[in-house]
């Protein structure tokens, strides 16, 4: 987050020494690396996670309907009801925001 990415790896060595199946450091560790340009790095940080068999758990979000009803996402979910509906409207908001964004942060 500061920049400090020699900080950060070392304190994400010490953790995943500490907790070897846990994704927190490897994640933490990825991220920092993204945010640094070190893609090479990053991409290390990814292909030991999978030598090491250390999953991320999928990210999840709630979502609040007129006050009234909550509704869970999970990244990649196609359980949902209206999945289909859902994920039509995303891909069309991800349409909208490359556009205003010249397609910089949206893959």
């Amino acid at each position: 987050m500061h920049g400090k990415s020699a900080q950060a790896s070392e304190a994400a060595e010490r953790v995943a020494e500490m907790e070897p199946q846990g994704s927190g450091s490897y994640v933490l560790l990825a991220s920092t690396y993204g945010g640094a340009g070190k893609y090479s790095e990053l991409a290390e940080v990814r292909n030991q996670m999978r030598r090491k068999g250390v999953r991320k758990a999928p990210g999840c979000s709630w979502v609040e309907v007129g006050g009234a009803r909550m509704h869970a996402f999970v990244a990649g979910d196609q359980e949902h009801p209206e999945a289909a509906e859902i994920y039509t409207a995303l891909h069309g908001l991800m349409g909208w925001m490359r556009g205003r964004s010249g397609g910089t942060f949206l893959r």
